[in-house]
């Protein structure tokens, strides 16, 4: 996971997206595919004509991820709500099988 992480990092060092705090939300997703996801886990980054980043996880499960209200004294399950707040859109979407 470290090792594609720093990739996906050095890719993005020198293009228009240079917020600090833009690489979080990817972590974010690309973490949530490896932790709870199946393999293939793919990341596929693309810039649509007005330059705006998308950034496209999957894996190989047919269920979507969802934001859930997570406890106080819950470890986990806050990841999307920021990943929500710092992404101007997102969702998911369904593909066929290859």
């Amino acid at each position: 996971m470290g090792r594609g992480l720093e990739q996906l990092r050095a890719a993005l060092a020198n293009g228009p997206d240079r917020d600090p705090e833009a690489p979080w939300p990817r972590s974010e997703l690309i973490t949530n595919a490896i932790r709870y996801g199946t393999q293939p886990v793919r990341v596929r980054m693309l810039h649509d004509p007005d330059r705006n980043l998308i950034c496209e996880v999957s894996d190989g499960r047919s269920t979507s991820p969802h934001m859930r209200r997570a406890a106080t004294t819950d470890e986990g399950g806050r990841g999307l709500f920021p990943v929500a707040r710092f992404a101007e859109r997102w969702g998911t979407r369904y593909l066929p099988r290859r």
